[in-house]
């Protein structure tokens, strides 16, 4: 039993307890007006008359207490629903205010690599290009780290090349000059490697329109919630206003 239903229990007894008493009492006005009546006032006692009027007197004041007390719970009931339905209220806004920002933030970074594979397939395509125009190509092992992903053995394609500078202090310097005639493995690491990029920026920007929607989404949940309470709100203040009227 949790304390509201307590409450009401303890309640009810108190409003037996003062119906009884009011029974009580009541009963025995009946018994002094009957005597009245008959002509038997000798036989109601002075004392019997001033307890009925000091029981009288004090269920009214039980009564005026119980009033101040009911008003007292009502306004302290109506106090912690309002700051419930505030903190409840702010607690579900912010929820929904931070995954339209999650939502924001992973859109950024998505856009952010779709523009790097961009990048990439460009820096591809120029490899493309100069393969099919001449018969060499130069390029140093940073660049071609960069150019190509994790999972292609740049090492076996690397071998296949010529160094013509040899930089002791920086590996990632270090310049290979391909026969394109004879690098069969670079031309075809190229088409795979523009195949790759092309897929992935699909997958990007499908995964980015579906983030768009999402945060949408959010923002319209979020609208019609904060609107939502907004007249729960002024609904819970008009019945404020009405009980203390």
């Amino acid at each position: 039993m949790n304390e509201q239903q307590q409450a009401i229990r303890k309640r009810r007894k108190v409003l037996d307890l003062d119906l009884d008493s009011y029974v009580n009492v009541k009963s025995r006005l009946l018994q002094f007006l009957l005597l009245a009546r008959q002509g038997n006032i000798k036989q109601i006692k002075s004392d019997d008359l001033g307890k009925i009027a000091d029981d009288i007197d004090f269920f009214f004041f039980k009564t005026r207490l119980n009033l101040n007390l009911d008003a007292l719970t009502y306004r302290r009931v109506t106090s912690e629903f309002e700051n419930f339905d505030t903190d409840l209220s702010k607690r579900l806004v912010s929820l929904i205010d931070i995954q339209i920002s999650v939502q924001t933030e992973l859109k950024q970074k998505i856009s952010r690599a779709s523009e790097f594979l961009g990048k990439r397939k460009e820096l591809n395509d120029v490899v493309v290009r100069v393969l099919k125009q001449s018969n060499s190509f130069r390029i140093s092992k940073r660049d071609f780290d960069q150019l190509f992903d994790d999972d292609i053995d740049v090492s076996v394609i690397l071998s296949s090349g010529k160094v013509v500078n040899n930089n002791s202090n920086d590996s990632d310097a270090i310049e290979y000059v391909f026969d394109v005639k004879s690098s069969k493995s670079l031309s075809s690491s190229c088409d795979k490697l523009t195949s790759l990029l092309e897929d992935k920026i699909k997958q990007y920007n499908k995964l980015r329109d579906s983030v768009s929607s999402k945060q949408q989404a959010w923002v319209n949940i979020s609208s019609k919630v904060k609107e939502a309470f907004k007249v729960l709100d002024e609904g819970t203040k008009d019945l404020v206003k009405s009980s203390k009227a």
